[in-house]
């Protein structure tokens, strides 16, 4: 919106009536004078509008005062060119050149205004406006000067002519009808800015009345029109600088002042002492924190207020900063059991001076914990250094041990090594399985045998006291239960060793097993895609490879939240390969394989060993789109 303040001071109102003064004075003594001071005046004021306007654009985002300020520098060419030529001025042109100019100087003003305020919320492209208004002025100036075909405003010896006094008409139409459609948009405008545009525009009606009464150049209602033109012109001005210039500059004043209160509330507010040293070591501010630590320093050094001491410090980092103009950041140990984190900004204040911002952060906590922590290390070290040296004794005996079997077995072959290394291997897996086995023997056919024990003693002794019937139902409860532990004994035997794969080979047990995890885990579905035969499968391999299934979608169920796994089991290069993929959440596989404590670790050891220890590799990339586990066998 445009600014308010249009009102002109004092000053302005004096220097102003001193001006209209000489002006009036000038006009008695000789029209043609008065008349090419005052069309100056008025050409200055309009180009100044222009140049407001256009230096401003940027910042009062206002349409019309855009238009309007283009349309003033055609209008002001114009003007000056009609006071060039006029009657008495001998440097170009005659008196009807000259008023055709000014006819048609008034009807592009006059149109302008009637049309920016229409433009009001638009975009507007001041390329295209420039080209516009540059193109009418320059079609006028040919047709005045080149051509000639221009209408014929004034006869030497009869005066104006008939289309002179009929635009004048049109042109004073036009100012009503810039007043009416400025009426139509006035709630785009600051009520002041609104007013002063409409005197504006009804000085500027009433001029063009005074130069349409006027038959004569030597009447006074041309005189007086003039007057009007300027006065108008003039308040137009007063609106565009106020709202281009003093409008904004009040306005980032404003925020200024706003910004430099924000940031001083924002300094007493910090839980940090900030304080301004100068360059002679007097603090010039200092915040809530600071003085509260410290007290007021007004007027005073900072060694008399951090130190009391009454010359400077010997070493003072703060000289390095003003030499070198380098920040610095070290820890101050000021207040006694209180430790500081100091950071030194340098920069220069509005006066050009020099000065260094201090930002003190007590770091006391911080440095009693690091403190610990190193005595933490210190300890740890320790533990290091002698776990260390256990392990340096034992790796001394086992070297020993080993140099000794070297000796002892330095006549087999590294094949015979390996392939008892793989036997051990394959023992520790079969024990670690048939103790498994032991351990769901133990926690669940035992504890079933045992409620079948303490059920069946209380039915034989509820035979002894109660009717046959009620013992009937007693032994239902046994019969169930007695079927229960059958169910329970084929789970663990089917975990123990899925007997689909001996009767019917691993595409029947692998089909089999996705079945029945669909069947437990409802809401996962398994995309299958099984490319070999059973003859295409080694008897040792296919064990392995319904362990690793097994392990896999039992992860899948536990961890990863999925509804949809995928597996293929194909041939890829000449190699048995197998990959599992679902849609769940990934997790860091790294971490996975390091943190016992993560229960699907378990799993990741036990499929990576079976890989192993079959001759094959197994890699496993999770992320954000899921897991994908592929294993390889080469054939």
């Amino acid at each position: 919106m445009l600014g308010s303040g249009i009102a002109p001071d004092k000053h302005s109102l004096i220097l102003g009536a001193a001006l209209l003064a000489g002006l009036l004075w000038v006009a008695v003594r000789d029209y043609l004078i008065f008349h090419t001071l005052i069309g100056i005046v008025t050409v200055v004021v309009v180009w100044s509008i222009f140049v407001t306007a256009w230096n401003s654009r940027h910042i009062v985002r206002n349409v019309y005062f855009s238009f309007i300020g283009i349309a003033y520098l055609f209008a002001g060419l114009l003007e000056l060119l009609h006071i060039l030529s006029c009657k008495g001025m001998a440097i170009f042109g005659n008196a009807d050149q000259s008023t055709q100019l000014g006819i048609i100087a008034r009807s592009l003003e006059s149109a302008a205004l009637v049309i920016a305020p229409l433009l009001q919320r638009k975009r507007l492209k001041t390329g295209l406006v420039f080209i516009v208004f540059g193109a009418v002025a320059a079609g006028s100036l040919l047709s005045v000067f080149y051509w000639r075909n221009f209408p014929v405003c004034f006869i030497d010896g009869i005066g104006p002519t008939g289309f002179e006094k009929i635009s004048e008409y049109v042109i004073i139409l036009l100012f009503i009808a810039s007043i009416f459609t400025l009426s139509l948009k006035r709630r785009q405008f600051e009520s002041n800015a609104f007013r002063a545009l409409a005197a504006s525009l009804t000085l500027s009606t009433i001029s063009e009345l005074g130069f349409t009464a006027n038959t004569s150049f030597l009447l006074p209602t041309n005189e007086f029109g003039h007057f009007l033109k300027l006065i108008a012109v003039y308040l137009m001005y007063r609106v565009f600088i106020r709202t281009g210039i003093f409008a904004p500059f009040n306005r980032i004043s404003r925020n200024l002042t706003l910004s430099e209160k924000n940031l001083y509330s924002l300094l007493e507010g910090l839980p940090a002492f900030v304080f301004v040293q100068m360059p002679d070591y007097t603090i010039r501010y200092a915040n809530r924190v600071f003085r509260d630590l410290f007290g007021d320093p007004q007027e005073m050094t900072c060694y008399q207020v951090l130190k009391g001491e009454t010359v400077p410090c010997e070493i003072c980092p703060t000289r390095e900063i003003f030499r070198t103009g380098v920040p610095q950041h070290r820890d101050w140990g000021v207040i006694k059991d209180k430790t500081y984190a100091i950071y030194e900004y340098p920069y220069h204040d509005l006066d050009d001076s020099s000065a260094v911002l201090k930002l003190g952060i007590d770091i006391t906590d911080r440095k009693n914990m690091e403190t610990e922590l190193l005595k933490a290390r210190d300890e740890l070290e320790n533990r290091v250094r002698e776990r260390t040296s256990e392990l340096t004794r034992t790796n001394e005996i086992l070297r020993l041990e080993i140099a000794e079997r070297k000796r002892a077995q330095q006549n087999l072959e590294r094949s015979e090594e390996e392939l008892r290394l793989l036997s051990f291997n394959l023992l520790h897996a079969q024990e670690m399985e048939r103790k498994r086995i032991a351990m769901e023997l133990h926690d669940s056919l035992g504890g079933s045998i045992s409620a079948i024990k303490f059920r069946t003693e209380h039915a034989i002794h509820q035979l002894d006291q109660s009717a046959g019937v009620k013992s009937r139902r007693l032994f239902d409860d046994v019969i169930v239960m007695l079927q229960d532990l059958i169910t329970e004994v084929r789970r663990i035997h089917s975990n123990i060793w899925p007997s689909v794969l001996s009767d019917f080979g691993l595409i029947m047990a692998i089909d089999w097993f996705c079945r029945r995890f669909e069947g437990d885990y409802p809401h996962i579905h398994i995309d299958k895609t099984l490319l070999l035969e059973e003859p295409d499968l080694p008897d040792a391999l296919k064990i392995v490879i319904f362990r690793i299934i097994q392990e896999a979608l039992n992860n899948v169920a536990k961890h990863s939240g999925v509804n949809s796994v995928t597996l293929r089991l194909g041939k890829e290069n000449g190699a048995i390969e197998m990959k599992i993929r679902d849609n769940g959440r990934g997790f860091d596989v790294a971490e996975a394989r390091e943190s016992a404590r993560i229960s699907a670790c378990v799993g990741l050891s036990s499929m990576t060993e079976r890989a192993r220890l079959s001759g094959g590799t197994l890699e496993i990339h999770s992320g954000e789109t899921g897991t994908e586990i592929r294993v390889v066998w080469p054939v």
